[in-house]
């Protein structure tokens, strides 16, 4: 029979943060809390952007053609976060070649409590577009 665990609240035994967890091989292990992704979030960048869902977002910035500044709710502990991210454009247009640059536009730095988003076509010139869904994870530390 498999058994069944129903909790509020997980805290690791030595301190309240340090939970280990043994991987599927059976040796290896690994902190509970860096596996976890800290902030996601979807959004539309075409027309006025909206936020379709997230996790840990405060703010969504449309800051010019394919370019966005998303804020946490909870900052990172530091600019080094591990991100990823895609866009897809939902119309005839679409040809499957848009990329995101997570980071931005060159010069800016990611920062513990924002990170910006370049949208470009893959092909060409390499243009800033708008596209119908963004999406964004972050896995890190939280402050």
């Amino acid at each position: 029979m498999a058994s069944i665990l129903k909790v509020d609240d997980l805290r690791g035994n030595t301190a309240a943060g340090n939970i280990t967890v043994t991987g599927e091989g059976g040796s290896g292990t690994m902190q509970l809390q860096q596996g976890l992704c800290k902030h996601w979030i979807t959004f539309d960048g075409t027309g006025t952007v909206s936020v379709t869902d997230s996790l840990n977002n405060a703010s969504l910035t449309d800051r010019a053609t394919g370019s966005y500044a998303v804020g946490y709710t909870n900052n990172m502990n530091n600019a080094n976060s591990s991100l990823s991210g895609g866009a897809k454009k939902n119309d005839s247009t679409d040809d499957g070649n848009q990329h995101v640059q997570v980071g931005g536009d060159s010069g800016y730095t990611n920062l513990a409590s924002e990170t910006r988003i370049m949208v470009r076509r893959n092909i060409g010139t390499g243009e800033a577009i708008d596209t119908n869904t963004v999406y964004l994870q972050c896995v890190g530390d939280l402050a």
